[in-house]
């Protein structure tokens, strides 16, 4: 690279056994490099390929230039392997448009525009000696200051964060809480529910503590610090480069820290910056194992950048990202030394699935932007997420972030276009104080109200009757006016049992006694009166619809599934879904109805078709 010799350079997988006595987990390649007289500036590449011919593919060989492959790693200059050309071109431009964390000669450090430094606190072999076991701490628990926890026999020791416990902006994503034997296992976490991260003052449980001398001793001269920016040392599959603000405390070696110099809001920008698709993505085409000299190169916004106003954002850059990261991660008490830092005096943000997701797409499509990357780039950038899109087609019907995230990116490329300021479609804004804990409810309106029911003895005769039942459409009304009537997260076997009651309400009358079996065959009508024969044609009726509905309601972040829990919980937007009549009526009443009854014998007792539409759950 120094003298300019290399002429190309083509990988090999040999999977297609080339070289038929050697297995196929070894790589070859193809070196080629010329005389002394000779000056290439732009070699050839190709990586991961497995024939011969592959290498004319002008869709899988790529040329860089010496100093593109010196901006993306600068420190190692080792060559990066991209699978396509097109990989190739958007990584050179992120790194065109941004400098690496911190940048390197040899061990001296060259350049640290953000002034980080990167830790590791305890490794989990070699300081196992230092770790005490939960069991132990927890009886004696007297109280929590932030992280901190403070015991009867005077001691104060720090949770151990482990990589497992973070998400993007969330780190609360796993706990050690009700972990079986088989996730133990395989080195998994149950994740934190919706209930446990709505509310303020949860705290995941670690599988170990470190005492506070021991902690603030590790974290030197940053020991002051409330909170830094902690990463996993292996993603999972979806994500490679998975990271968050974390409060101070303990953190073994496969969640390394980053603690960031420069001012509090920049502070705070930077972790958006590093959480971005943008970064991921930069990340993932060097290793998928973060380590330090990974995580080094990775290229990061210029802190000039962001105190740069941008007119299609209709503010500096650090104030947009800035905003959305503090409701992001500002949703548990543990992490008010991140909105001290802001100036920011109020309890913590509610935690709003649907609106959480907007707000990380507004980053995205913000750095996106930032970074120069064209339309174009920005849609091959995020469909290389394959699992990621794999798991969320799967779960919504749809590849989720890249609707959101390209509908961000395309509202600022229309804003940019038309020289105004780019208009959240979040109401209220990001960060706005209504969205708080402890603020008046009705600021916030991405969280309705229940359904409720006016005495059903003023409601007149049929009024829940239907003029005729539409398999296409009523599993959607009837999905949403459950939803509707929720007040917080429920089984999902039991939303489809109220769906069943309301979709063949004969179904429900026996199990009425008095004045409910009065009420409900005078307010449903004959579609009430019981059958003598059991439903036949129930699911090949119901299930196309339902599902349908599911997929509309989920995609459109009406409905909250938690598919650890095993539950649904209403979403954003649903006020506007029109449920006047039967479906509001029937969906109240049979949730009110279920609450009373034993939800394993009614679903035993009801149809075999039922039973097994209701079991179903699998397909939601």
């Amino acid at each position: 690279m120094s003298s300019k010799s290399l002429v190309a350079f083509y990988g090999f997988e040999n999977e297609d056994l080339i070289f038929p006595h050697i297995t196929n987990k070894v790589k070859f390649g193809l070196l080629t490099i010329a005389g002394r007289d000779v000056r290439v500036e732009q070699p050839w590449f190709t990586a991961h390929i497995r024939q011969p011919a592959e290498i004319a593919d002008p869709e899988k060989r790529y040329a860089l230039t010496v100093d593109e492959i010196r901006a993306i790693n600068p420190n190692t200059l080792n060559l990066p392997a991209f699978r396509w050309t097109r990989d190739a071109k958007v990584t050179a431009a992120i790194h065109t448009a941004a400098p690496i964390l911190i940048e390197k000669d040899g061990n001296t450090v060259t350049a640290n525009p953000w002034g980080v430094t990167p830790k590791t606190l305890f490794h989990m072999s070699g300081a196992s000696e230092s770790f005490i076991d939960h069991d132990e701490v927890a009886p004696l628990i007297l109280e929590r200051r932030g992280a901190l926890a403070v015991l009867s026999d005077s001691r104060e020791v720090y949770p151990l964060y482990e990589g497992k416990m973070l998400w993007q902006f969330d780190h609360r994503y796993g706990t050690y809480e009700k972990q079986t034997l088989k996730q133990a296992n395989k080195g998994v976490l149950p994740r934190v529910s919706f209930d446990q991260h709505y509310d303020p003052t949860y705290q995941v449980q670690p599988r170990y503590w470190v005492e506070k001398g021991l902690t603030h001793d590790a974290l030197a001269e940053h020991a002051e610090r409330e909170w830094s920016f902690s990463w996993r040392d292996v993603g999972p599959s979806e994500r490679t480069f998975v990271g968050t603000a974390i409060p101070r405390t303990a953190a073994g070696d496969t969640a390394y820290l980053l603690c960031p110099g420069r001012s509090a809001e920049e502070n705070v920008a930077l972790v958006g910056i590093l959480g971005s698709l943008v970064c991921d993505y930069a990340a993932r085409q060097k290793s998928n194992r973060m380590k330090y000299f990974v995580v080094e190169q990775i290229p990061a916004i210029a802190p000039d950048v962001l105190s740069s106003n941008f007119d299609f954002l209709g503010c500096s850059a650090g104030d947009f990202l800035t905003k959305r990261v503090l409701e992001l991660c500002y949703t548990n008490e543990e992490m008010i030394g991140l909105a001290r830092d802001l100036q920011h005096h109020s309890l913590p943000y509610r935690w709003v699935p649907a609106r959480r997701e907007v707000l990380q797409a507004e980053v995205d499509g913000a750095l996106m932007h930032l970074y120069g990357l064209s339309r174009d780039q920005a849609d091959w950038l995020l469909d290389s997420f394959t699992v990621l899109r794999k798991y969320e087609e799967r779960d919504h019907g749809e590849f989720r972030t890249k609707r959101l995230v390209l509908e961000a990116y395309d509202a600022m490329a229309k804003a940019k276009a038309e020289g105004v300021a780019y208009q959240t479609p979040l109401s209220p804004p990001p960060a706005d104080i209504s969205l708080c804990h402890g603020a008046d409810e009705s600021g916030l309106r991405a969280i309705a109200q229940p359904i409720q029911l006016p005495p059903l003895e003023q409601l007149p005769d049929s009024i829940w009757a239907r003029a005729a039942p539409s398999p296409q459409h009523d599993p959607t009304a009837a999905l949403a006016a459950i939803l509707k009537s929720l007040d917080q997260p429920t089984e999902i076997r039991t939303v489809r049992l109220a769906a069943v009651m309301m979709l063949e309400p004969h179904l429900l009358t026996p199990l009425l006694t008095g004045q409910d079996q009065q009420d409900w065959r005078r307010l449903v009508g004959p579609e009430a009166k019981p059958h003598s024969s059991n439903v036949v044609g129930f699911a090949a009726r119901t299930t196309p619809g339902w599902n349908a509905a599911i997929t509309n309601h989920r995609g459109n972040g009406r409905l909250i599934e938690d598919l650890a829990e095993g539950t649904w919980a209403p979403g954003t937007g649903l006020e506007a879904f029109d449920t006047a009549g039967w479906p509001e009526g029937r969906a109240k009443f049979a949730l009110t109805v279920l609450r009373n009854l034993d939800i394993d014998t009614t679903i035993e007792a009801a149809p075999d078709e039922i039973r097994d539409w209701i079991g179903n759950v699998a397909t939601g």
